[in-house]
């Protein structure tokens, strides 16, 4: 098959222009180049594409520094492992080096070596993922399909290239699921029972690892219903037994990147005891910020029930108090407990927001000496303020006057 058409059409002029000088420069350095990754998925399916990913088969960061001098870009960044990373004008792109790996065990880094276009496309995760499509002048837009990848993008199928794939490697078990899990695209019946097979494997790869792959789901804009299958296949259980998720719980979110990886962390989450939090959040390397997060969506499961009993606005005050909003405002959203729901929403929207006008620094100013009692003191004035017993800086006077000094 030769795909020169949709290449043509399904990229931009420049995007166009930009692969044709790589093509030329690979030339002049004795390499084919070819457009592999997402690009290929795309234009094969007749879509735009912002990924412009490219393959060689040597010299790829001296053709990188040559591209970027020629087209007046800049080399991000050469790695270890063959890749180089530029950036041209608004477009950025990737150049490896073909390779072929081997796993000296499961969940290791592969050893990667120098290696043909054939041999680096059948190291690949999926069989849509492991297609190219030739740039060199004398055999452009030809398909390379080795693995009827073609087939699997037609009929919107996400099927591994071999048996050991997730032993190998199991963070192919969260990509699968999220490849899966977008709009038109399914695991195939072989692949599904490979990832029930070896979901095991998964307890051989780093947190960081998972962590990454994971956050790469929340960001999905079918994320529920891919952490639902990641629930239903026991992978969320495989990374630790006492995670899970419901997708019925969970509403419409909108929010920043950043609260949206937080809310999620929250969700997978909500029915883990207090004994778990450490486990998990050292299991999956998490950073001070959402480790926070979910310790505190614990804690607030386990306040629930004396906060559905709490009769003064004070009591709700001191027991939501130090919990971070957001984490609160989540848990709101996916818990069916109106009573919990209705004090925190009195919390968020006007609880914590009180204070008396009277300050520590104003009780030394009038001659109070410095003692713990000040400390009660201001708690039991703001306890005052919450339950509407004060309600003007007058009657705070008065307040503090009669608890110094009985009203004198």
């Amino acid at each position: 098959m030769n795909a020169s058409s949709v290449v043509k059409e399904h990229l931009d002029d420049e995007q166009f222009r930009i692969l044709n000088e790589i093509a030329a420069i690979s030339a002049a350095f004795g390499t084919n180049c070819y457009l592999v990754g997402g690009a290929v998925r795309d234009v094969l399916k007749g879509q735009s594409s912002g990924d412009l990913d490219t393959m060689v088969e040597h010299r790829c960061s001296e053709i990188a520094y040559a591209v970027a001098e020629k087209l007046g870009g800049t080399v991000l960044k050469v790695t270890r492992f063959g890749t180089a990373a530029l950036d041209i004008g608004a477009i950025q792109i990737d150049i490896s080096t073909a390779r072929r790996e081997t796993y000296e065990k499961s969940g290791a880094l592969p050893k990667v070596f120098p290696g043909t276009i054939d041999q680096d496309l059948a190291r690949r995760d999926f069989t849509i993922n492991a297609m190219a499509i030739s740039l060199s002048r004398d055999s452009f837009g030809d398909l390379i399909d080795h693995h009827d990848g073609m087939s699997d993008l037609e009929n919107g199928v996400v099927r591994v290239l071999h048996n050991q794939s997730f032993q190998d490697d199991a963070t192919r078990i969260l990509r699968a699921i999220r490849f899966a899990g977008r709009e038109g695209y399914q695991l195939d019946e072989y692949t599904e029972r490979l990832i029930r097979r070896d979901v095991r494997y998964l307890e051989t790869v780093s947190g960081e690892r998972i962590r990454h792959e994971i956050e790469r789901i929340f960001l999905e804009p079918t994320s529920s219903a891919m952490l639902q299958v990641a629930n239903d296949l026991k992978v969320l259980q495989a990374i630790h037994p006492a995670l899970g998720f419901d997708q019925s719980i969970v509403p419409p979110i909108t929010c920043d990147l950043d609260d949206l990886n937080l809310i999620f962390y929250g969700l997978i989450t909500r029915q883990v005891s207090p004994e778990d939090v450490e486990p998990i959040t050292t299991r999956l390397m998490l950073d001070s910020v959402r480790a926070a997060f979910v310790n505190d969506i614990v804690s607030i499961r386990a306040i629930v029930p004396s906060l559905r009993l709490s009769k003064f606005n004070s009591e709700t005050y001191y027991l939501l108090e130090g919990l971070q909003p957001l984490a609160l405002g989540a848990y709101a959203t996916f818990t069916d407990d109106a009573e919990a729901v209705k004090r925190i929403r009195l919390y968020l929207d006007e609880l914590r927001c009180v204070r008396p006008s009277i300050t520590g620094e104003s009780l030394l100013a009038e001659g109070v000496p410095e003692g713990p009692w000040i400390g009660q003191l201001l708690k039991s004035l703001l306890a005052a303020r919450l339950d509407g017993d004060i309600s003007s800086y007058e009657e705070e006077v008065e307040f503090v006057r009669r608890t110094l000094w009985g009203g004198s």
